[in-house]
């Protein structure tokens, strides 16, 4: 029910945008991996989503998070501000929990080849402690039209007490272009805790990607485990230039 009054949301959402958009929108999402791509300087991008999430095993909880939230801005030829925020969760039968928003930078490194290398940062303050993000984020065209992408990140989170963790974020992705305006994708992507005790996991996601117009994408993500533990998802979302 939840996720079908997300879907009714995105005509709506895409008819308001304006339409005097240059370039052709380059979206963050779907996927775990966070693209290469800036925004062009002064350029404002609204990118935003849903999602819900599946117990894998016998009386783990199901969940919706909203929205998945992430404004891009344009501050040079290679460099964009990001204000990311996941939004609130709601967990049938617990307890209801909201994401603390980060502060972020990407800049491109490499450009203008069949590869690309951008680093993205991301700072914010959960409970009184610091949490953040850094990642070196990856592309490169293949010869056949299909595309390599990844990410290697280390994220730092607030847990339940006065501790952090921190992990790192391995992600490796493919991309199929489908004609001018519609692109599949698959990737898999895990965490490996970084302090003792942690548990690994491993997933596994692929979507759709389509532009109606040059200036809006609409998408379409699933997840499932590859780990026996990790939940399921699927999400949609709408990315827009402003």
């Amino acid at each position: 029910m939840r996720l079908a009054a997300g879907l009714a949301l995105i005509p709506l959402i895409a008819a308001a945008t304006a339409a005097n958009a240059e370039d052709e929108v380059v979206a963050d999402r779907p996927g775990f991996s966070t693209g290469t791509a800036t925004v062009p300087p002064g350029a404002w991008q609204l990118e935003m989503g849903i999602q819900s999430s599946y117990g894998t095993r016998r009386g783990d909880p199901d969940s919706f998070t909203a929205p998945l939230l992430n404004v891009r801005v344009g501050i040079g030829r290679a460099t964009e501000i990001n204000v990311l925020w996941d939004g609130r969760t709601l967990v049938d039968g617990g307890e209801d929990s909201v994401s603390a928003p980060l502060v972020g930078l990407k800049r491109r490194l490499v450009d203008g080849g069949p590869a690309s290398l951008s680093f993205l940062g991301y700072l914010g303050s959960e409970s009184g402690r610091a949490i953040g993000l850094a990642a070196l984020l990856w592309d490169r065209e293949l010869e056949s039209g299909l595309g390599l992408f990844g990410t290697v990140q280390v994220a730092v989170t607030a847990e339940d007490g006065e501790g952090r963790a921190t992990v790192l974020q391995p992600a490796l992705g493919l991309n199929v272009p489908r004609g001018r305006r519609t692109s599949l994708f698959v990737e898999v992507y895990g965490e490996a805790p970084l302090d003792p005790g942690g548990r690994p996991s491993r997933m596994m996601d692929a979507g759709v990607a389509w532009l109606p117009r040059p200036d809006v994408q609409l998408d379409l993500n699933f997840g499932v485990p590859l780990d026996g533990r990790s939940e399921r998802f699927v999400g949609l979302g709408v990315a827009m230039r402003l």
